[in-house]
């Protein structure tokens, strides 16, 4: 056996260091606490959120922000919409123009049919002969559902054969016909349904959101008077608020506490612990965080690349 095969590098399988050299697969990678958005940072501008507001699943935003990206998304929906309706004419259009070639080629191969020379038929004078043996003559008796089934199957032949051609006369133009872009059925300004309603766009999946389902949050605030910093904290326990803690909306007045105390106290008296208004425990909704080790509302701490 030659020296060579023996190198690391010339196994038939690759090694695990191998296969983490590679950029190809999936690769897992721990994100650190820099990648994290904090609790308190609005889901699209990443900062300190300026007056504070949740959606009904406890996505924090800055006001400003969600209520651009909500008229930014009825922008493009009105767009989309306007898109489909001048698509739908055209394919009206496309369809009435198919259905007229289809008709003149009928018509066309009707003519021709018509002008060719038929041969008479010898039996011709059996079948009289068969008829006349009843002493009644047969009416002749037009159907007309039977000739509208006869043309509509005629006009979708003649539909199928220019379809037909059109393929092969498309085939000698693809340059790469392996691509499903570049296919005779891909369409590539074919528009694709669109969704009516605005949607969130931190969860996943997707849920509605609507200006008049934003709620207002209301978060309590301590100054360091050492450091002139103002750290935000919980009512009830006066704990610091960071991604470590589990925390909760009170959707009725829009008070955050943390979960321990919200199950302490306000899940029992049935009231915030704040303001005292009243609420149920399907007022109240955990709110969206990241780097939890809780992974039932948080976010995953490990980030998946695919490499192909």
């Amino acid at each position: 056996m030659p020296r060579h095969s023996k190198n690391n590098t010339a196994l038939s399988f690759f090694t695990y260091a191998e296969g983490r050299a590679l950029d190809y697969g999936t690769k897992k990678q721990r994100l650190g606490r820099d990648s994290m958005r904090e609790c308190d940072a609005c889901y699209l501008c990443l900062q300190r959120a300026r007056d504070p507001i949740c959606c009904t699943q406890g996505h924090l935003y800055c006001k400003e922000c969600i209520l651009e990206n909500i008229l930014a998304q009825k922008k493009e929906i009105s767009r989309q919409q306007k898109l489909l309706e001048i698509k739908a004419k055209e394919e009206e259009e496309a369809a009435k123009r198919n259905a007229e070639l289809a008709k003149e080629a009928v018509i066309q191969e009707f003519e021709r049919q018509q002008v060719r020379i038929t041969p008479i038929s010898t039996n011709s004078s059996e079948k009289i002969e068969v008829n006349a043996k009843n002493g009644k003559k047969r009416k002749f008796q037009i159907d007309d559902e039977e000739i509208a089934a006869i043309a509509k199957r005629e006009q979708e032949e003649a539909l199928k054969k220019l379809e037909e051609e059109r393929i092969l006369a498309s085939k000698p133009k693809l340059p790469n016909f392996w691509l499903p872009s570049l296919t005779p059925s891909a369409d590539p300004d074919k528009v694709k349904p669109i969704k009516q309603q605005t949607m969130c766009s931190a969860s996943n999946p997707e849920h509605p959101i609507s200006m008049k389902t934003l709620i207002p949050t209301k978060f309590a605030e301590d100054k360091d008077p050492t450091s002139k910093k103002t750290n935000l904290i919980c009512p009830s326990c006066r704990k610091t608020l960071t991604n470590s803690l589990k925390l909760c909306l009170i959707k009725p007045c829009g008070h955050v506490i943390c979960k321990i105390c919200v199950d302490k106290f306000v899940r029992k008296a049935k009231q915030c612990f704040v303001c005292d208004v009243k609420c149920r425990d399907k007022d109240i909704a955990d709110m969206s965080g990241e780097g939890n080790i809780h992974s039932n509302s948080f976010v995953s701490s490990f980030a998946k690349f695919i490499f192909l």
